[in-house]
């Protein structure tokens, strides 16, 4: 993987060089920040690796254009942020530390898409050092405008959404947090305010069943408050046309759902502005416009989803057009690897969706252990073949279990049943090395056969399945 962004980022660095390039320009008309009590002494990159911001088309052969900055992320950040809240009588003043950042476009012949997604840690500079503050993200995604500049404006309503999360900011408790040097905010990991503990017990969805409803704010998922109003039901979708070779192999199998309410007149609806859902068992939250099944780990939650745009095939794929120019064949020598499974993790600070592999390194068990099982009173079919990512690892007959090791990684498990007839016979999850996952095998369930099972209800199951078979 490592080695794979090293080599798009290096292309990409070959696209500027050619005058392939498109420039966020941070002057000129742009959308005013909201007023804030703040003044930002500086910005800081502290993504996890040098990844590239994106890529735009421009022209009648769609030709990719790397989204950089004039000089880099962190020097025009600052000069921009600096400029519009300056430090003042009365003003916090602040750090941004950018986790995650991405600006750009999505291929699609006639309907390419724009995407934006920030991700800031903010930290209080006060006489003994920086504190944390709290996570803040924001996101967006929709047609792109062809006019110069509108990508710079994305980015700035971006900065605005995240600035004015700070609104809810409690700036006396993050004065009480362990005082950071400068030059150590890069390589902080700042642990999860909503994880309870000093700070409090957690937010409600820590520590309550969750409730069946839509929830259209992270703030109503926190607390385990979603609209109970609305009648909604679950539809299953049909395997998506639009995804790439490998990645429709790699998802063909795993239920896709989305919640749908009445839109009158005997129509139904995905929610308007649905931040996620919960069917009354499994939480779902909602990635770019679909909707993903969420798994605790420990004190905050993993999906998995789709991968964003391959730069490095889409550096490929545009090359290869302006070969095809003067060629009546180009090959594109690279695989495509967008929308293939990826593994997630929801910040529960601002509830921003970022892949689990970015994040900073936490330490964490070797091994995480998963146990499937099947009811006693299941009947048929006597047997069930079990496979982890295309590999059987065992068979399961009714009233028996298997525990299953997984590599404690950022990687997804691909569980799925063989010999069955149904279309949705796989799951994708994100093991917990810090606590055991369970899955009960019901056949007869829908969307898919999988049901996970909280931790004391599946030991109870699992011991009276062993006294079976002492």
């Amino acid at each position: 993987m490592r080695r794979t962004l090293v080599v798009v980022f290096f292309s990409l660095l070959h696209l500027a060089a050619r005058g392939q390039e498109h420039y966020l320009d941070l002057v000129g008309p742009l959308p005013t920040l909201p007023r804030q009590p703040l003044a930002v002494a500086q910005v800081l990159d502290g993504r996890a690796r040098e990844v590239p911001i994106g890529l735009v088309y421009r022209g009648a052969s769609n030709r990719a254009s790397a989204v950089l900055f004039r000089h880099d992320l962190a020097t025009d950040l600052t000069s921009f942020l600096q400029a519009q809240l300056p430090a003042a009588a009365g003003r916090h003043p602040v750090v941004l530390c950018v986790r995650q950042l991405r600006v750009g476009e999505v291929p699609g012949g006639r309907a390419e898409k724009a995407i934006a997604d920030l991700t800031l840690d903010v930290y209080t500079h006060l006489p003994d050092g920086y504190h944390f503050v709290r996570t803040t993200g924001a996101s967006t995604s929709g047609r792109p405008v062809a006019a110069p500049g509108s990508h710079s404006a994305r980015l700035v309503l971006l900065l605005a959404e995240c600035l004015t999360q700070l609104d809810a900011a409690d700036w006396p408790a993050a004065a009480t947090r362990p005082a950071l040097a400068l030059g150590q905010l890069r390589g902080d990991a700042p642990p999860p305010l909503a994880a309870g503990g000093p700070r409090g017990p957690g937010p409600a969805i820590l520590r309550q069943a969750p409730r069946r409803g839509i929830y259209y704010r992270f703030e109503q998922f926190l607390a385990n408050e979603p609209d109970t109003g609305l009648t909604f039901h679950l539809d299953t979708l049909k395997p998506a046309k639009r995804l790439p070779p490998l990645a429709k192999l790699q998802w063909a199998g795993v239920a896709r759902v989305r919640p749908l309410v009445p839109a009158g007149a005997g129509q139904w609806q995905v929610p308007p502005g649905a931040w996620g859902f919960c069917d009354g068992r499994q939480l779902f939250v909602q990635h770019h416009q679909q909707f993903f099944p969420l798994h605790r780990q420990g004190s905050f939650f993993t999906f998995v989803g789709e991968a964003p745009l391959d730069l490095e095939y889409a550096r490929a794929l545009a090359e290869a057009q302006v070969r095809a120019q003067s060629s009546l064949v180009a090959r594109v020598a690279v695989p495509d690897r967008t929308a293939e499974p990826l593994a997630y993790a929801l910040d529960m600070h601002s509830g921003g969706r970022a892949p689990l592999a970015d994040l900073p390194a936490r330490p964490r068990a070797d091994t995480a252990y998963v146990y499937i099982y099947r009811p006693a009173t299941t009947i048929t079919p006597e047997r069930v073949p079990v496979y982890v990512d295309g590999h059987e690892v065992g068979t399961l007959r009714p009233g028996e279990y298997l525990e299953l090791p997984w590599p404690a990684s950022a990687k997804p498990c691909q569980l799925c049943l063989g010999g069955l007839r149904t279309a949705t016979p796989c799951q994708y999850l994100v093991p917990n090395p810090a606590r055991q996952s369970y899955l009960k095998v019901d056949l007869a369930a829908t969307p898919g056969p999988w049901q996970w099972v909280p931790p004391a209800q599946a030991e109870a199951d699992l011991d009276a399945l062993d006294q079976r078979h002492p």
